[in-house]
């Protein structure tokens, strides 16, 4: 699939935003993020609004769309400031075959003098208000049909897309069946309303994804971690870590080989559904995995920039000859968390969630796996303190 170069100045305004997803303490930020959640609606839009009476069922639980095994929602993300979010999807049925993206606004969440606004503040929740819609609809891969959990870096959405072996029987028939095989697309969302799908992607044949997320790191380029199911050892799902150094400090010059991490049985790690990478303003890196009812947060040692004493070397100092002793990934438990409350119906962490870091906030949310039949996607918002 082709897609578009970002430029120089693109490539400095992406790192620039990217330093606004910096938190000065990630263990404080998420311990401080609120229970009780705030629940809010926007409207599928009319990408999703019903055009005949088999779309009227699509990316919902009914039973003429087989209960919702046909199609439905997997990640979401907000956009690091304003008030647009972005929600994956994937669609197995032959002539609708697709992974997907969709894009809303929250117009409620307008406010001239906060670029970051709680988007649940002013919108409804038994009625979208109006403006608040999902208005795009992005087709990312015709084989590669199930768009699993995704991230946000800078101004760029993180997708990874898959395709699996297996054929299920299901009400409205078969899923597609095609070699294991997935990829990692990136999308640039600049400017939400005109999306571009970047001319930068990474195949992985063989192998499912679960789920994507990627940082910048000053110096050294960008750090893309996927998450991955393996059958390797029974009852050890989601259980593999694939982290890929981009080749260069610009984004579209693509990534190096993997450098893959089994995860240990002694690391408490879960069943998630999205990982998010989140950077210390001193350069500490966490990674969130979020799935079922449970936030846990994780510490990744880095080659560099990894505390305060250790400085962040520049590109050329980063290079080392290809005799040196490979990076070893290390992952570090934190805490963990399973307290959050919400209204019935409008939060699952087993469908969309993601985390949101804007400016030293955290922030949590979640979408369900499908829309309401009025045309209505329920979502719940979880916020910590504004720092300002």
């Amino acid at each position: 699939m082709s897609g578009v170069k970002l430029t120089p100045q693109e490539e400095l305004k992406l790192a620039a935003v990217c330093r606004k997803q910096w938190i000065d303490n990630v263990p404080v930020a998420f311990r401080d993020l609120t229970r009780r959640g705030s629940p809010l609606s926007i409207k599928a839009g009319e990408e999703l609004r019903p055009k005949t009476f088999s779309s009227r069922f699509r990316y919902t639980s009914k039973a003429q769309n087989a209960g919702g095994v046909q199609n439905h929602f997997q990640g979401f993300q907000r956009l690091v400031s304003g008030q647009h979010i972005v929600v994956s999807g994937g669609d197995w049925r032959r002539r609708n075959q697709f992974s997907h993206v969709f894009v809303g606004r929250f117009a409620s969440a307008e406010d001239p003098d906060d670029p970051a606004p709680p988007l649940a503040a002013k919108a409804g929740v038994e009625e979208p208000r109006d403006g608040d819609t999902l208005f795009r609809k992005i087709e990312l891969d015709k084989t590669c049909w199930h768009a699993g959990g995704i991230s946000i870096c800078g101004t760029v959405l993180v997708v990874p897309v898959e395709c699996g072996p297996t054929r299920t029987r299901l009400l409205g028939g078969r899923t597609p069946r095609c070699e294991e095989q997935s990829r990692v697309q990136f999308v640039d969302l600049n400017d939400p309303v005109r999306p571009r799908i970047l001319d930068v992607h990474v195949d992985r044949p063989g192998e499912m994804a679960t789920a994507a997320s990627m940082i910048h790191v000053p110096g050294r380029g960008y750090l893309l971690v996927v998450l991955s199911a393996t059958d390797e050892v029974p009852g050890f799902q989601n259980r593999k870590l694939e982290f890929r150094w981009s080749n260069t400090a610009s984004l579209c010059d693509g990534f190096a080989d993997a450098v893959n991490y089994q995860i240990p049985r002694s690391l408490a790690w879960r069943s998630y559904q999205a990982i998010n990478l989140v950077r210390e303003t001193q350069g500490r890196v966490f990674v969130f995995g979020v799935g079922q009812d449970d936030v846990d947060l994780f510490e990744i040692k880095l080659p560099v920039g990894n505390t305060e004493e250790e400085p962040i070397p520049t590109w050329d100092e980063w290079k080392v000859p290809p005799t040196e002793t490979p990076w070893v990934p290390e992952l570090r438990p934190v805490c963990g968390r399973s307290d959050f409350g919400h209204e019935d119906g409008h939060a699952d962490f087993q469908a969309g969630a993601g985390v949101w870091a804007h400016e030293n906030r955290l922030g949590l949310y979640s979408v369900p796996e499908w829309r309401l039949l009025s045309n209505r996607l329920l979502m719940t918002e979880w916020l910590g303190e504004d720092p300002g």
